[in-house]
């Protein structure tokens, strides 16, 4: 008996075979020609739900925890301009390595200070070793980094200001200063700057570069880099009415500043206000606090915790032998409390960021002691000014976090540790290729070709040995390549050939089952037929 002798009995079901076949195809050609970003939405939605079916089924999958093998240090420049601060970057091998959670060490911290997230503070001369240590015992690394002073000026220009507006004359009795711009490079050092005048009769000028007008006349101004000198010309006019200097000079403000906070210095100049209002001011310590030509005071972020002390002085500019100076305590800000938070789920051989949220927000010293309640289950450490959580197996684990100025500013959140995916993130798009190509390609098209077969099988008539296969292939295979085609007409997406391959290699396999299957149901029917007892 052939596999055509059971067309017969299916035959009643030819429309509905016809029908099913009809709305496949329409539904395949209709998919093709959904925009790419659906497209690519569609496959995603379809392998999420696959792979979430597949986790409530499989067992639990021992994450994949990729150690790092190797670890390599880089930054800008090894050699750092003292006061300032340059990161480190950390280059891991392999990239993809799951736990990247690393600890910095300076053998001199006077030298260079290093934070928990790599940045390098110059604070003095000299050279010091920067170790870093990985989570794995054998993987570390080492950068030596030197704090040199500014290199020197190669070019500038000047002008002379009164506050701020540029001026070419001045009367006697007041003061101008003179300022650079455009210094070459922008980093120069110019403490070794140094003025003259080329007549101190007319006009003196001091170390600060304030300038003032002793009698009418003309007078050149000099500024020396060493090699480098340049000059402008300034006028000294006879006031109209007599210059009043100041006699007497006090500051008002505050006694207490905070690191990365401003306060603000005001000259009181008594109750007889000069004709010239302008101050100089200076620090006699810039590592610890700076303060503007306005009277600004901004607390830098020294070394240590205890509070430091800072003399800021200031002199009248007409009258440089009024002076007078002002103690300044800069304490750096302590946290009040400290929260955090995570954005996202963890699942096991994966890493999430913990973020910490300090009260209040310009804390001096944001770096973090982090502790796990269960090693096993996840470990923390300090990634700069957030925490690194590596999750090594499903369960909950309680993360603390404690504030390195003050160890009673403490923070907890528990969390919850998911399974290990059904895929690591290294296979997941080989898994959504599968999907797109095995599924939305081949599947389909193999499903259409069970419905094909089923269709032309009960439609061609029985004495036509094959015919129904021939037009079924005929007719399928050029089908099954179109579908690819329309997708020229869908917006962000491409036909390709392997595409179309999948598409009619899928519509051959189903022929090609659906032939065995009724072969071989054939042959079934047969050797029943054989062992039936003769009559």
């Amino acid at each position: 008996m052939h596999y055509s002798s059971f067309k017969k009995a299916l035959r009643p079901l030819k429309e509905l075979f016809l029908v099913s076949f009809v709305l496949t195809s329409v539904f395949i050609g209709v998919n093709a020609l959904i925009a790419g970003d659906e497209s690519a939405e569609l496959s995603t939605g379809v392998s999420n739900f696959l792979a979430d079916l597949a986790e409530t089924i499989l067992p639990e999958r021992e994450p994949d925890v990729i150690p790092v093998q190797s670890l390599s240090l880089s930054i800008a420049n090894p050699q750092i301009y003292i006061g300032t601060s340059n990161r480190i970057t950390p280059t891991f091998v392999p990239s993809n390595a799951t736990d990247k959670s690393l600890f910095w060490t300076s053998t001199d911290n006077t030298i260079v200070e290093i934070t928990s997230g790599g940045i390098a503070i110059a604070r003095d001369f000299g050279t010091a070793r920067i170790h870093v240590q990985t989570s794995n015992e054998d993987v570390a690394a080492f950068m030596d980094l030197t704090v040199i002073d500014f290199p020197d000026v190669t070019d500038f220009e000047m002008a002379t200001y009164v506050f701020d507006e540029p001026v070419t004359e001045i009367d006697v009795g007041t003061s101008a200063k003179l300022k650079l711009s455009q210094v070459i490079p922008a980093q120069a050092k110019t403490s070794v700057l140094t003025y003259r005048s080329s007549d101190p009769s007319i006009a003196t000028i001091n170390a600060d570069g304030v300038i003032n007008g002793i009698a009418a006349g003309i007078v050149q101004i000099f500024a020396d880099f060493g090699p480098i000198e340049k000059s402008l010309t300034l006028t000294i006019n006879e006031p109209l009415v007599p210059s009043i200097l100041p006699l007497t000079l006090t500051l008002d403000g505050p006694s207490l500043g905070y690191v990365e906070r401003t306060i603000q210095l005001l000259p009181n100049f008594g109750e007889q206000i000069p004709t010239d209002t302008q101050v100089t001011y200076k620090s006699s310590n810039t590592l610890v606090a700076g303060v503007s030509e306005t009277g600004v005071v901004s607390g830098l972020n020294f070394s240590g915790l205890l509070p430091k002390t800072v003399v800021i002085t200031a002199y009248a500019n007409s009258n440089p032998s009024v002076i007078t100076s002002r103690e300044i305590i800069i304490e750096k800000v302590f946290p009040t409390a400290v929260s955090l938070r995570v954005n996202g789920t963890l699942t096991a051989g994966e890493s999430l960021s913990i973020i910490p949220t300090f009260t209040p927000t310009d804390t001096s010293n944001r770096q973090l002691m982090w502790m796990s309640s269960n090693a096993e289950i996840a470990t923390v450490s300090s990634a700069g000014d957030t925490g690194l959580l590596v999750g090594k197996f499903s369960g909950k684990v309680t993360i603390t976090a404690i504030s390195v100025m003050d160890d009673t500013i403490q923070s907890s959140i528990t969390l919850e540790i998911l399974p290990a995916r059904l895929f690591p993130h290294a296979q997941w798009q080989d898994f959504l290729t599968f999907v797109r190509k095995g599924i939305g390609h081949f599947t389909l098209n193999m499903f259409n070709g069970f419905l094909g077969f089923l269709t032309f099988y009960t439609y061609v008539d029985e004495k036509k040995k094959y015919r129904d296969l021939f037009l079924s292939f005929a007719i399928g295979v050029p089908l099954s390549a179109f579908f690819e085609s329309l997708q020229f007409f869908a917006p962000g997406r491409t036909p390709t050939w392997e595409d179309a391959f999948y598409n009619s290699s899928g519509y051959v396999t189903g022929q090609l089952v659906m032939l065995a299957f009724f072969t071989l149901l054939a042959l079934w029917h047969r050797q029943a037929k054989k062992k039936q007892p003769r009559t």
